[in-house]
């Protein structure tokens, strides 16, 4: 092992150390709570990449070229970790886990969400047989440059509200067997939409229902096997695509394709480097893409046509116009955000912030609150905060909001109907 890889092996000790020590204390691993959910993604989206280095895995480069043998992008990667270090002494310091309660704060006429429910489900599964062919025919990228269509963006709109009520049905319900039929009809929508993260919301949903517990030793099996699974798909993967070309594949062509950074993490964290090496000082945002931005992208497009772009769009924009012009797009990463607007002590700052939202929120014990929380725990180090905002708290929590002022009509029109009826009841007997 040459002396950089070495260098790097000395910074990732503490990170895998941590994170076994944490797992084993636990005893029981609770895939919702909010302190290991973040553990498990900082380590994830942080540390990913440098393991492949240190290993020597190949380490993909999507679109942004991120040479780590230079040594500014070496150095970067340094100082990434360390960033990563900082962002999770913020957390620790802020967030304190609270005392177990078995209750939420629960709604109970959710039976009133069954009609819409059906409809929007029927609208929706004729929508994708209808169109089943250029659903599967388009890449991610042409349905990305979609979005600009008007008939589009209204199925979208459909989409989420289905998403979102049902989603409410599996929080709410309490015949547990309609919340695994729900939540295995909305998985299967999202798998047709091709979309992940609409596979993810119901299963969040699920889990923050059912809120399963998983033992230590089991957890590590999993992720052993997960990890095995991806290397293997992988490279079987590569040898199909290859057969198909009649091109030749050796067994150390597909050796070559195991990666731990394969899912998602060398995104995020090549742009961070990226930023880290390349990004001027004089473009510090100073808490506007944090503060001011997430508002004003969540003005409807439709009523305020004007540019406010996140900054994965100006990314792309400015240094991947061709691509961008493709319909292709990637996230950010949130410890490159907060570097951007508050250069060193960004990413410290934004862990002191997540730390007191996730304590603010497991107070209250909402399971609304929770999910959304859930939600955003999941993209947040692979996106930036306009984007997050918009997503889920802004379309989900609309739909939640708009779904619980119904349920309050209705109750204290059912209170109403129920008092002028005991009222009317009363006076008779009077009589």
């Amino acid at each position: 092992m040459d002396f950089e890889r070495f260098f790097v092996l000395i910074f990732l000790c503490p990170a895998l150390a941590y994170f076994i020590r944490f797992c084993i204390k636990e005893k029981r691993i609770d895939p919702i709570d909010f302190k290991f959910q973040f553990i498990f993604y900082w380590l994830f989206y942080g540390f990913a990449v440098p393991i492949d280095y240190v290993i020597g895995f190949e380490i993909i480069k999507p679109w942004a070229v991120v040479d780590y043998t230079q040594e500014k992008f070496f150095y970067s990667m340094l100082t990434a970790m360390l960033l990563f270090y900082t962002t999770l002494i913020g957390f620790l310091i802020t967030y304190r886990k609270p005392i177990p309660i078995n209750h939420y704060v629960k709604n109970q006429n959710v039976k009133l969400l069954t009609i819409p429910i059906t409809l929007l489900v029927i609208i929706v599964v004729s929508y994708f047989l209808y169109n089943l062919d250029d659903i599967l025919s388009l890449s991610r990228m042409e349905r990305n440059i979609q979005g600009v269509n008007s008939s589009y963006r209204i199925l979208k709109f459909f989409e989420t509200v289905l998403t979102a009520t049902g989603c409410i049905f599996i929080l709410f319900n309490k015949n547990i067997k309609n919340v695994h039929i729900l939540t295995f009809i909305l998985i299967l929508l999202g798998a047709a939409q091709g979309d992940r993260s609409s596979i993810l919301v119901p299963a969040f949903a699920w889990l923050l229902r059912v809120k399963p517990t998983i033992k230590t030793r089991h957890f590590f099996i999993l992720i052993l096997s997960a990890l095995f699974l991806l290397f293997v798909w992988k490279a079987l993967y590569s040898f199909a695509i290859a057969y198909a070309l009649g091109n030749d594949v050796s067994l150390n062509d597909m050796l070559k394709s195991f990666s731990f950074s394969i899912i998602e993490p060398v995104s995020s964290y090549n742009l961070t480097t990226w930023v880290l090496a390349d990004w001027g000082l004089g473009d510090i945002y100073g808490g506007y893409t944090i503060f001011v931005l997430p508002y004003l992208r969540a003005l409807p497009r439709f009523l305020f046509e004007f540019d406010v772009p996140t900054l994965a769009e100006q990314f792309m924009s400015l240094y991947l116009p061709h691509i961008a012009a493709k319909g292709g797009g990637r996230g950010f990463g949130i410890v490159a955000e907060f570097y951007l607007n508050f250069y060193y002590i960004g990413p410290f700052i934004f862990g002191i912030i997540w730390g007191l939202l996730a304590k603010y929120i497991n107070n209250k014990h909402s399971l609304i609150l929770s999910f959304i929380f859930l939600l955003c725990n999941f993209r947040i180090f692979r996106s930036d905060v306009a984007s997050v905002f918009k997503s889920y708290v802004i379309m989900y929590g609309s739909v939640f909001f708009v779904w619980f002022i119904i349920t309050i009509i209705i109750k204290y029109g059912m209170s109403s109907q129920l008092y002028e009826g005991k009222t009317s009841n009363q006076s008779f007997r009077d009589y």
